[in-house]
């Protein structure tokens, strides 16, 4: 009876280790494929987007004029990139995906132009064209 019992016990641990570890898999490729969440790290999209939002970007559509990108901060506008500090859990969380990771250095913006496109600053009103047309910014903009 009492070997009965501990078989029961171990299968439970096992079975749930592999549920766990299945999950993880899933996270993980979910993450790395599909979709992945951000912090917002500035005001430069405010009022559409605000300072500490998160926001869940999907990887599989192809970009269009007017959509929002997430993107690597390569030349640290942000600053020192390791300015942020958490502790052991968080640092877990954000490994498995589960939770931003603020120092990852990522900027958010709109595209306004894509490849083949002529993306000039500015014209006589001070408004950016593409391909010679004037940017319609007055859905996004406060103004």
């Amino acid at each position: 009876m009492d070997e009965e019992r501990g078989n029961g016990v171990g299968g439970f641990l096992k079975e749930t280790a592999i549920v766990v570890v299945g999950a993880l898999i899933a996270s993980t490729l979910l993450r790395l494929f599909l979709v992945q969440v951000f912090l917002i790290p500035s005001g430069s999209m405010e009022s559409t987007l605000n300072i500490n939002d998160r926001v869940a970007v999907q990887k599989v559509t192809p970009l269009q004029r007017g959509d929002v990108v997430v993107f690597r901060d390569d030349l640290e506008w942000l600053g020192n990139p390791d300015r942020f500090a958490h502790g052991p859990w968080q640092d877990a969380l954000i490994f498995l995906g589960l939770m931003p990771d603020p120092s990852a250095g990522h900027l958010i913006k709109r595209v306004i132009g894509t490849a083949g496109d002529r993306v000039v600053c500015c014209d006589v009103d001070g408004r950016i064209t593409v391909n010679g047309a004037a940017l319609d910014e007055t859905g996004y903009l406060d103004t």
